[in-house]
């Protein structure tokens, strides 16, 4: 197999959060489908620093912000293309990050927003992706929906998803 000058670019699944009939409201960048909300795009990864810009997380965990917002509020975009930075320290591939200080609740400051006309984020980890979906108030189901992203509240504990991988 041949694998010279291939690039393994990892995009955060999309996905659900089941609640019960009737009660549903979707985030303005999610659909409804069935009981869950499923984003609309796939997920780019920003850093944003949660203690100088708490509102600007506020808005990416209610799902409600946009690139403006995000480039007008100082958040990087990271991967490993032109115009993504790396991961920053912090928040190291295996996914045990270590918080801003004076972040509350605590944050490595990376976070998973869905937003159209955006790459999604490049060379992640599997466990980069859970805990960026999750610092971003969603979690990345696959055994549950196959490509999906579900809104959740926000959690350190690991989930059981898994990100799409494209060659």
């Amino acid at each position: 197999m041949k694998t010279a000058g291939r690039l393994l670019v990892l995009t955060l699944a999309v996905g659900t959060t089941p609640v019960t009939a009737g009660t549903l409201k979707c985030p303005p960048d999610s659909v409804k489908v069935g009981d869950s909300c499923i984003d609309l795009y796939e997920e780019s990864v920003w850093q944003i620093d949660p203690v100088l810009n708490a509102e600007l997380v506020k808005k990416v965990q209610a799902g409600t912000s946009t690139l403006t917002d995000l480039t007008n509020g100082g958040a990087t975009p990271l991967g490993c293309f032109d115009g993504q930075s790396a991961y920053p320290a912090n928040f190291p591939s295996d996914g045990n990050w270590t918080p801003v200080p004076g972040s509350s609740p605590p944050s490595p400051g990376v976070y998973a927003v869905s937003i159209p006309g955006v790459l999604p984020s490049t060379c992640i980890s599997w466990f980069r992706a859970v805990q960026a979906c999750a610092l971003s108030g969603s979690t990345s189901p696959a055994t549950r929906s196959g490509s999906a992203r579900r809104r959740a509240r926000p959690t350190r504990a690991r989930t059981t998803a898994r990100p799409t991988a494209m060659f």
